[in-house]
């Protein structure tokens, strides 16, 4: 999916999602599906699945990414931004089949358990 300005919202997640936004919010929220990538140019984003992802990307220019995911599962990934900070609080495991990529280009990251 692509969208040009607005709110994005993804409840219960199951498939494999794509989501482009140039200026707006993406909210996804619900199971999880195998894949999921979202990208925003400008505008946060945040993320919260009830069931670990094998592969989730989340990526804005500028604005938050805001990760939830279940402890259930080790993660292996990277969070990255070049202006504000990041905070990782869930079990991370190298060889791990879950993966999670989060970046900003200005903003905060929060990948964190629920």
């Amino acid at each position: 999916m692509r969208w040009g300005i607005g709110q994005i919202r993804l409840d219960g997640l199951t498939a494999p999602v794509l989501v482009r936004a140039d200026i707006g919010q993406i909210q996804a929220s619900g199971r999880s599906g195998p894949l999921i990538r979202l990208y925003a140019g400008t505008g946060l984003i945040s993320v919260g699945c009830t069931e670990s992802p094998r592969q989730l990307v989340a990526s804005s220019g500028v604005g938050a990414v805001t990760i939830r995911v279940p402890v259930t599962a080790a993660y292996r990934g990277t969070a990255k931004t070049q202006v504000g900070s990041v905070r990782v609080t869930v079990p991370r495991a190298a060889a791990s089949g879950h993966k999670i990529s989060a970046s900003t280009g200005t903003g905060t990251i929060a990948i964190t358990g629920n």
